[in-house]
């Protein structure tokens, strides 16, 4: 009897973990699109909050969002960019008050500093 219980429970068990995964990615089942890797600088975060905000804005059919960072005022998405542009972008975050742009190429960061007076 707990022979037959364990092989149910093998079988019923990863069966919905399959079902949870293939649900929650329903969007980009059976599609051809060639997503690519973006990254862009963020305008307009004052919180963190706004991380969980722009995913919500942005994931769709044709974005993915990867991460957002409040500190370094970045995301990373995959977009298709047949379908979608930054400017199309851009004109669905501008009534949420937030624009992307381009980072800047050989930009530095200051990670850490120290001023010693003798």
């Amino acid at each position: 009897m707990i022979k037959k219980i364990l092989i149910i429970l093998a079988i019923v068990i990863p069966t919905v973990i399959l079902s949870m995964i293939l649900i929650s990615n329903k969007s980009h089942l059976g599609s051809d699109k060639n997503f690519e890797k973006r990254e862009y600088m963020v305008e307009g975060m004052t919180c963190t909050d706004c991380e969980i905000r722009l995913k919500q804005i942005l994931n769709g059919d044709y974005i993915s969002v990867e991460k957002v960072d409040f500190e370094t005022k970045r995301i990373i998405m995959h977009i298709d960019p047949q379908n979608t542009s930054l400017n199309q972008i851009n004109t669905q975050l501008l009534e949420h008050n937030y624009s992307l742009k381009l980072p800047a190429k050989g930009s530095l960061k200051v990670l850490d500093y120290q001023i010693k007076v003798n």
